[in-house]
């Protein structure tokens, strides 16, 4: 759950560069002739996150280990993603059909700091289309079935939201993303 920087800090935030081979347009990433509509990272800052997001794979937290043992290999109903890189943000994991992105938090979300940052982060996925659900490390660790319930009910719920409003499927981080979601 480590930002490059936050979505203000990115050149495309807030209107156009002044750059004639800019990849923004109003604010909103456009890749056109880049093409890779999965791309929604500032190209400027994808190689960075790129980085950290393998290296984060290759560090996973006790919890986050727990987690992707359970989640791997569609065993939720789906496809699921680790350390992936959506915006500016590269979240723990996401279930990309449904657009459900799943946090797995540790101790140091507790502070007021980064609770804002983490409502800040979360407000911003949501505006994208995404639907975030927290879960504590313990909850991971030691109320693993009732976070499996909570989850799958999640997935479902979406998928099924995705399927009414006539949505897409095969989304992950395309740089057209409305919607809205919930937090836990």
């Amino acid at each position: 759950m480590v930002p490059a920087s936050t979505p203000s800090n990115s050149p495309c935030v807030g209107g156009e560069q002044t750059l004639s081979n800019s990849p923004c347009v109003g604010g909103e990433l456009n890749f056109g002739k880049m093409g890779r509509k999965w791309m929604s990272a500032d190209p400027l800052e994808y190689g960075l996150l790129k980085a950290n997001a393998k290296s984060n794979r290759k560090n996973m937290t006790e919890a986050e280990n727990a987690f992707w043992s359970l989640a791997k290999g569609g065993t939720m109903g789906e496809k699921c993603l680790r350390q992936h890189i959506i915006g500016d943000y590269i979240v723990d994991f996401l279930f990309r059909r449904s657009k459900v992105v799943v946090e797995i938090d540790g101790g140091y979300h507790q502070t007021q700091e980064q609770q804002e940052l983490d409502d800040m982060r979360t407000e911003w996925l949501e505006s994208k289309g995404y639907k975030v659900i927290r879960f504590t490390n313990e909850q991971v660790l030691f109320d693993t079935e009732d976070m499996i319930n909570q989850l799958k009910l999640k997935i479902e719920k979406s998928s099924l939201n995705r399927e009414d409003l006539g949505g897409s499927s095969d989304l992950g981080g395309s740089s057209d993303l409305g919607g809205s979601g919930l937090s836990l």
